[in-house]
Parts: C-alpha cells; structure tokens; sequence
C-alpha cells in the first residue's frame, strides 16, 4: 500500500472517530441500580454518556452477572416509567465482542476526555430525587387529586380498596392501618409512607369515616323456643311467653345467607339461654350484610306474672275444653229437642 493511500486511510478514519454522536461512545458498565425489565420483556438500563448526562440502552449480560449497552437502541428518556424490577431477561454477552466494544468505547471516550481535559480519570456523580409527593389516591373507585397531609374520605361500605400513584416513578410507598371491618364509632386511621429515591420519606394520613347505609336484608323466620314472631311493616313485634318460661333461645332465617344477625338488649349481645324478666323485655335485632350496611328490629317480649298465667290458663282452658263441651252440648240438646218435636208431629198425623 503506498504511502498516499495510507494517508487517506488515516484522514477518514480521523474524522470518523470525531464525528461520533457521544451518546454512543461512552464506556464501560451500565448502572446495575438501574437495571430493569419492560413489560415487553426487553431489559434496559442507564448508561453515562461521558457528559454529565445519562441515557438508556438495551442490556446484555456477563459471566460476572454486569450489563453493558448492546449498541442496538439509545432512549434519552426511561422506556418504561412504570417498571422499576429486573426479570433477568438480558441476554449473555459475546466475550469477544464485549471485549472489543469496551475497548472500542474506551478509546472513543479517551478520545473525548481528553478533549475536554487531561485528567485520564473522570468520575460523574448523578443526583438522586428526593420528590415524595403522591400524584393521585383512588380510594373504592373514587379518585382524589388533591393531595393533603391529611385527607378525609367517607365510606358507605366496611373496607376500602386503596392504590397510589406517585409523582416519581422511583419512588416507593406502603400502605399501613386498618382498611378492612372499619368501626363505625371511630376515625379509622390509614398511614401511606412514601420513601424517595434518595431516602427521603413522608407519611400521609387517611382519616376514614364509616357511614353504613341502611340494608335491604329482611327476616324471612324468626323463633322464640319455636314460636314464630311476626314482625309489622316498622320491622316490630311483640310476643307473651307464661310465667314459667325464664329463658328463650332463637332461630332466624335471612334473604341473604351472607348477611349476620345479632341480639342486642341495650348494648350487651346476648346469644343463648337468654334468661326474661317478669314483665316486658325489649330487644334489638341488628342484621349487617356483606358490605356492613345495616337493618335493625325491635322485639317485645313479656313474661307474664303468675295471676297472669293463672289467667290465661283458665282463658285458654275455657276456650279449648268449656267452648266446645258448651257448643257440643247445646248441639245434642237441640238436636233432641228437634226430634222429639217431630215425634209429636208424627203421631198427631196419625189420630
């Protein structure tokens, strides 16, 4: 090869080497920080691109278990906000061709340093965010968008569903407090803790209302030691048990078998063997469906006084062996008397 040839050679291969975009001759590793998986299944990861700056490329991997840039595809901007876990979907690297590709780099980015300044060693620090804000709560289907240190939110059901988007895609947050069988009597307390990507950490609080909606639940059956009370159209009812019967038990069934029922007198829950006192003795019936909605009955029951019982005793006695003995009576007795009328009929017909 003469030497005019070698010339031109070395003259393109100059300018080749300046005109590379230095995007693509950085050198060395891609952050393993960085590292993570789009939903496409590619692997990605960010790459210094010798200026201050950082970009991203698709990564393969070594032995060693480090990334390097495949060259095929930049992103000045991160391919997928929304991923931040690496699947290990990168694939092996080529040993000969990583080796050349770092060598190749890593003369491009001499080339670069040295333009910039004579120091062969150059180390670029990136700033981590520190942005905790949270960007939207959705709460049960409802979104919220003004975000407060404290935030109020009424709930007609008894748990709540609740998922946060953060302003910074690095950033990371979890949820701690009670979401499921809210109390009704009480502020129910939610603490969403939100940690930077730096450290940095804030904590928000939810402060959930329960307001239970009335149920459309009814009682289908309800017994006391097997007598069926009837409740009115205000879901009352009002039953007379004798002197004798100290204690009840009940049974009940719902038109829906999700739904439970409660006994109340005053604010104690009874269950079974529930002892009466003589005289009247009010109840609660207090049924929650699924949702924690509730319906609530009113029962009456009175444990007559012993005259009481002796009274309706008779009553019942009168009504249930005197009546019918009297009507069973007055019956035969007239049914002779028809008789025997028709007997002097007869024989008077007859002279």
């Amino acid at each position: 090869m003469n030497t005019k040839i070698k010339k031109i050679i070395f003259i393109f291969t100059i300018l080749f080497i300046l005109n590379i975009d230095p995007v693509y001759a950085t050198a060395g590793r891609l952050r393993k920080a960085s590292i993570k998986t789009c939903p496409n299944g590619v692997t990605y990861g960010l790459h210094s691109d010798g200026n201050g700056g950082t970009h991203w490329h698709q990564a393969v991997q070594d032995a060693s278990g480090n990334y390097y840039p495949t060259g095929e595809t930049t992103y000045y901007d991160d391919p997928c906000p929304s991923s931040t876990t690496n699947q290990d979907t990168a694939p092996p690297t080529n040993s000969n061709n990583s080796q050349d590709n770092s060598s190749s780099n890593n003369n491009n980015s001499n080339i670069n340093q040295n333009n910039e300044s004579n120091t062969q060693n150059q180390t670029i620090t990136q700033s981590q965010s520190n942005n905790t804000e949270i960007k939207q709560i959705t709460i049960n289907d409802d979104v919220i968008t003004e975000i407060k240190d404290e935030i109020e939110y009424t709930s007609t059901i008894n748990y709540v569903e609740i998922e946060v988007q953060l302003e910074d895609d690095k950033a990371t947050y979890k949820i701690d407090g009670i979401t499921e069988n809210l109390s009704k009597d009480n502020i129910n307390n939610v603490k969403i803790q939100v940690t930077a990507e730096d450290g940095t950490k804030k904590e928000y609080t939810i402060k959930i209302t329960f307001e239970p909606q009335k149920s459309n639940i009814k009682i289908l059956e309800f017994k006391v030691n097997d007598e069926v009370v009837e409740f009115d159209f205000n879901n009352k009812a009002s039953i007379s048990v004798l002197n004798n019967v100290k204690k009840f038990n009940y049974t009940f069934k719902l038109s829906d078998t999700t739904a439970s029922l409660k006994l109340f007198q005053g604010e104690k829950e009874l269950s079974k063997d529930i002892e009466l006192s003589e005289g009247q003795n009010q109840y609660r019936i207090e049924i929650t469906d699924s949702d924690g909605n509730v319906v609530n009955y009113e029962l009456e029951i009175e444990r007559m006084s012993q005259l009481g019982t002796v009274i309706t005793t008779l009553i019942v006695i009168f009504f249930i062996i005197i009546v019918p003995i009297t009507v069973l009576a007055t019956v035969i007795i007239s049914l002779y008397k028809q008789k025997k009328k028709n007997m002097v009929q007869d024989k008077n017909r007859d002279v």
